[in-house]
């Protein structure tokens, strides 16, 4: 968000800092970027945010407004100008909410896909029968080795030890 009479106060125990620059949104942190110099056109990154460490966003001030963002680092204070309560909502607030929103969906389908995946390798791979050349095949395949079949049937431990000890006794 751009305004002409941007200026940020980033409090850190002792230290007040108080420069010209933007607050940029990216799909998951806040950046603020200061400029170098009162004339200068070049501009660094100060303050970084993660969206998902935010505790809170507040606007406030009556003739000095300013807009408070809290997270695990502390709280960040940013003076934009006057800015009305709809402003606040629509053009910093909302947006900043909906990307944490779904930095947190991505992050949480992202988890639950990870252990699915661990689930899926825990499982032991069981050989079954093939139903109609009666080839050994893993039971996490979806067709036989040999006959491109998709229907199996599970391996009877004790008929397939007596099948096997009768063909070694012939």
């Amino acid at each position: 968000m751009k305004h002409n009479e941007q200026v940020a106060t980033g409090k850190y125990d002792t230290v007040k800092d108080t420069n010209s620059g933007f607050l940029v949104l990216t799909s998951d942190r806040l950046i603020w970027f200061e400029r170098q110099g009162i004339v200068s056109r070049q501009v660094r990154a100060a303050v970084y945010i993660d969206l998902l460490e935010i505790g809170g966003i507040v606007k406030g001030g009556s003739l000095a407004h300013w807009v408070s963002i809290a997270d695990s680092q502390g709280e960040h204070l940013f003076h934009f100008g006057r800015m009305s309560d709809e402003d606040f909502t629509a053009k910093l607030r909302g947006p900043i909410v909906q990307a944490a929103y779904r930095l947190r969906q991505k992050h949480d389908a992202q988890r639950i896909e990870q252990v699915k995946a661990e689930e899926r390798a825990k499982t032991a791979v069981q050989m079954v029968t093939c139903k109609y050349c009666e080839a050994k095949v893993a039971s996490d395949k979806e067709r036989c080795w040999r006959c491109g079949a998709s229907d199996f049937k599970p391996l009877n431990e004790a008929g397939d030890s007596k099948h096997l000890t009768e063909s070694s006794s012939q």
